[in-house]
């Protein structure tokens, strides 16, 4: 048997198998965040070999060359029976069955991935300069400022307070800090991994693999988002102090530059957490658990209050990170065990730093928004999520004053103008990128194709979004 064979259904098998891992390690990513991670690769290998190396080597190696050796020897095996058949029959058998099986493997990354879907996008209208208001050319004007506590928790979604799923409200301590929520905040295309929620929400706009200054081989001169006003740049505007606070490494997936390039003035991951001294026992395989980055952060909340100067201070939780999660030092010592019980223990951790800001007496001065950065991806409990019919991104707005809702349907974009007019700078027209605030007197109409048009912008070419990666 010629080794083209064996070489065939290994690739065959092998594009299967990276497609399953793929999934199972990340959620079904798009082409869009395959290929941004590609070029914003920094950061990833320890984490990868770590966590996910083993996995891909019994996926993407071991089971397709197994499974490559039995289809060649059943081939072989098929051809001896047949050898008394017509010479273009024989031949037909030696190449069709491999053949085949590379065009079954090269549909099934297709399929999976959206590639059709993605070209047939860039091929079609531009939703997003249509729609796209430039932040730059709005007239925002300040009235009486307020700071922000912003934090990200990973993968938390409302699902998890269907107590009829899980036995419990896993989010009941989350429900009692107060404020009030958006039915419907619900993820789109260019906003379902982490950064790319990051930008959604301080940007407005979705995050998408562009082939200008991104793709430079030197990281050291890459830009993010050069031509695009985020929450940062409009804050710093105004006098704010940014800070962000995260466990994980911000070299992954292009955070720092993303978070330096747009003001945030301190930046903390895991190598920053590292120089500060903190015990290594407050670490795991991703980065800083939980209970000691939510620690870090009460300091630095009251450091910043006591300033008397107008900050924004920005947390990303990790320990409900796909594939298990991570039981920090305080939660074990609660008795966690599952999965489940990580979500519960995450969520009440969030909520005592909510809880810690109320009872200091911050809400005369500032508002607080905890939100899930996207739907949970593929973990322990992926398959009951999977049961659900409507997902929906968790979300809660907590304020002395909190003002009139006008919609209970948001995007992540809506998070942008809502956060900048929550604040206390007015956003005339109430939108900002591709944004509507949801708080506001009066009710700004959503196109009706809002939804069909800019479901999938992260998928449409776009020469107005490609200036947003230009130097201005």
């Amino acid at each position: 048997m010629p080794l083209r064979v064996p070489a065939a259904y290994f690739l065959a098998f092998f594009l299967i198998g990276f497609v399953h891992w793929l999934g199972a390690s990340v959620g079904n990513p798009t082409i869009d965040a395959i290929l941004y991670h590609w070029h914003y690769s920094t950061g990833i290998n320890f984490t990868f070999t770590r966590i996910f190396f083993l996995t891909f080597i019994a996926e993407c190696i071991a089971f397709p060359l197994l499974l490559a050796v039995g289809a060649t020897f059943l081939q072989a095996l098929v051809q001896r029976l047949m050898r008394r058949g017509p010479a273009p029959g024989r031949w037909g058998l030696a190449v069709a069955p491999s053949a085949l099986a590379i065009c079954c493997g090269i549909m099934v990354v297709m399929l999976k991935l959206s590639v059709v879907s993605w070209i047939g996008y860039k091929l079609g209208p531009d939703h997003f300069a249509s729609e796209y208001m430039d932040p730059d050319k709005a007239v925002l004007r300040p009235g009486h400022l307020k700071n922000l506590l912003l934090v990200y928790v990973e993968s938390l979604e409302e699902s998890y307070g269907d107590a009829g799923v899980w036995g419990r409200d896993l989010l009941t301590p989350l429900q009692h800090v107060g404020g009030v929520s958006f039915r419907n905040y619900r993820t789109t295309p260019g906003s379902s991994w982490t950064i790319a929620a990051m930008v959604a929400t301080q940007c407005g706009v979705p995050l998408r693999f562009v082939q200008t200054d991104m793709n430079q081989q030197n990281p050291q001169l890459r830009v993010f988002l050069p031509g695009a006003v985020c929450l940062g740049d409009i804050l710093h505007r105004f006098g704010y102090r940014n800070v962000f606070m995260g466990g994980a490494p911000l070299s992954f997936s292009g955070k720092r530059q993303f978070l330096q390039d747009h003001h945030f003035d301190a930046t903390y991951g895991r190598t920053e957490w590292l120089k500060e001294g903190i015990a290594p026992g407050s670490f795991n395989e991703w980065g800083l658990y939980d209970d000691e980055l939510l620690r870090q952060a009460r300091k630095r909340l009251v450091e910043l209050h006591d300033s008397a100067q107008p900050f924004n201070l920005t947390v990303l939780t990790l320990d409900t990170h796909n594939p298990y999660g991570y039981r920090s030092p305080t939660c074990r010592a609660r008795g966690i065990k599952t999965f489940v019980d990580i979500v519960e223990c995450t969520t009440g951790q969030v909520a005592e730093l909510v809880k810690f800001a109320t009872d200091k007496g911050y809400l005369k001065d500032t508002q607080i928004i905890v939100i899930g950065d996207h739907l949970a991806k593929s973990n322990p409990v992926a398959d009951t999520l999977d049961e659900i019919p409507d997902r929906r991104i968790f979300n809660r707005f907590v304020s002395e004053n909190m003002p009139q809702q006008n919609t209970d349907d948001i995007m992540p974009f809506d998070l942008f103008p809502s956060i900048v007019q929550l604040l206390g700078i007015d956003v005339p027209g109430d939108r900002l990128g591709l944004g509507y605030t949801a708080f506001a007197a009066r009710h700004v109409a959503r196109p009706a194709s809002r939804k069909a048009g800019l479901g999938f912008p992260s998928l449409s070419g776009s020469r107005e979004y490609e200036r947003l990666w230009s130097q201005p």
